[in-house]
Formats: C-alpha cells, structure tokens, sequence
C-alpha cells in the first residue's frame, strides 16, 4: 500500500463515516435518519419535525430524544456523548437541525455582546446581523469546536462494542456562487445548506459524506407533439452526493448515482445501503484490476 492508503486505512479503521443530510422540509432526511439502527435525536428545541413523526406514528421512537435549547447545552450533550467514559445503548446519534444550533450560536454571541457593552440587545442585533450576517464570524471557532467534537464522536463504541455513527440533517437553500461561465451578466446558484458560508465551510471541511435530498417534478408528456409536457406534481425524491462545488469532495462512498427515496422511509434507507455496497463493490473491482495491472 501507498503511504497516503495507509494513512486513510488507519485513520478509518476505528470510526464511521458522518453524514450530513440536507433538504427542504418534508422531504424525508429525518424520516431517513430515524432509520439508521438505535437513532438517538438531539433536538434543538425550535424544529418540531422529529416530535411530530413520532406523534404521527410515521417513526418509531426508538430513544427519547435529548433536547439542546441553546448553545452551552448543545456543546454540554455533545461533550457527554464524545466522552468514552459516558455509558450509551444507541448506535446513531442524531443531530436534528443544523440551522438550529445557528440561531443557538448567534444568541450567545448576541447575549455576550450585551454584557459586555452594554448596550441594547435591538442595537447589538442588528449589528450582528448586517452584512450579511457578519457578526457570525465572532463565533466560528465555537462551532468548529463544536462539529469537531461531535464527528469525534464515531470513534468510541456504545455499551454493547459498536461504534457509534453520526448524523447531521439541515435545511436547504439557493446560495449565490461563483459564476463559471465568466460572464457578469449571469449569475449562479447552487443549493447548499442554510447556514453562514463561514459555518458551510466547516462542515463541507470535516464531514465525510454530505448528500442533498432534492425533489424532481412529476412530468407527464403531452398528446400534442409539440408540447413538452406538464409537471404535475414535486413527488419525485432522490440523494445525491454531489450537489455542490463544496460537496464534490465529501462523497467518501463514492455513491455516483442518484439514490431514489422510493414511497417511505424504510424504501429510502435500503436503498441508500444497496447504493453503498455498489459503490464499495465498484472500489474493489477497480482496486483488483489494478492489482493484476500491476503483476
């Protein structure tokens, strides 16, 4: 083996991949997430979407969730779970809503800036928030801190000798990009998560596979033909694990086909690990070819 396959064997060997799911709500990354073995959720207080598929019967409640309603107590739980010397049955660990623990940062930071000027909490706000929100730089070491420890979390076992994996879910949105024609007269989009870039850009850095849940609509084509057809209905769900310049990279399956959610939750996950042990498959067959090349 090379010196880098090396390096990657032994980095690997004692975690599992996080992955970061991403999507508008309802289309499904909770209800996928829940159905990954013993999922454990970390909900932040202000996304009801776990809570109401438990209700709802559509998920299967498998540990009550531990809830993080602002910034020290997300860090606190997260800290606990990371800590090989706290005892745990689940095998998942869940974290609900990226966007969430944002707005969890920005009031700490919010409130801190408060204290220590003195000033209004309307006047520090609407500092911290202009600029495209640039008082959010104030903080990205806290969440650095913060995702590199969750990620460490793959590398400690559960009560019973399995590793725990990680999961983060976040919401969708169209970010403005680097145009990749050079023209100025165009402009460019690409749906990413809905956090500031300065945050984007830590969980693009250390999170192993990011997929993107994006809806297609339904089109049925026209009896006339010349017409091209009618979207009747956004009821076609699909992953991808390359839906942004950031994410190109953090595909660490290598999954390069659209993984199709299917019509629940249960259709999706299987899915996904058939799409997995394609992708593993594919990376074997290639590694013996070169093998033999190579002899």
């Amino acid at each position: 083996l090379s010196v880098l396959e090396r390096l990657t064997k032994k980095v690997d060997q004692d975690r599992r991949p996080t992955i970061t799911f991403y999507s508008a709500a309802g289309c499904g990354k909770t209800s996928l997430a829940a159905e990954f073995p013993g999922a454990c959720f970390i909900a932040d207080g202000l996304d009801q979407g776990y809570a109401e598929l438990v209700r709802n019967g559509l998920i299967k409640n498998q540990f009550d969730p531990m809830e993080a309603s602002d910034w020290d107590s997300l860090t606190q739980v997260t800290r606990a779970i990371a800590d090989p010397k706290t005892p745990v049955e689940f095998e998942t660990v869940v974290f609900e809503n990226l966007g969430g623990y944002q707005l969890h940062l920005i009031k700490k930071l919010v409130d801190e800036e408060v204290v220590r000027t003195g000033k209004s909490r309307e006047f520090v706000t609407d500092k911290f928030m202009a600029w495209n929100m640039q008082g959010i730089k104030a903080g990205t070491g806290l969440f650095n801190d913060w995702f590199r420890t969750a990620c460490s979390i793959t590398e400690r076992k559960n009560s019973a000798g399995k590793g725990l994996r990680v999961i983060f879910n976040g919401h969708s949105t169209l970010v403005k990009d680097k145009n990749p024609t050079g023209n100025p007269g165009e402009e460019f989009y690409r749906v990413d998560l809905n956090l500031h870039p300065s945050l984007q850009e830590i969980v693009h850095r250390d999170c192993d596979n990011i997929g993107w849940i994006r809806q297609r609509p339904l089109v049925i084509k026209s009896d006339n033909p010349k017409g091209t057809g009618k979207a009747l209905a956004d009821d076609i769900r699909e992953l991808v694990f390359t839906a942004s310049g950031h994410a190109l990279a953090k595909n660490r399956w290598g999954i390069t086909e659209a993984v199709p959610m299917g019509e629940s939750s249960k259709e999706a996950f299987k899915n996904l690990k058939t799409a997995i042990a394609n992708a593993k498959a594919r990376v074997a067959k290639a590694s013996q070819t070169q093998t033999g090349e190579g002899k």
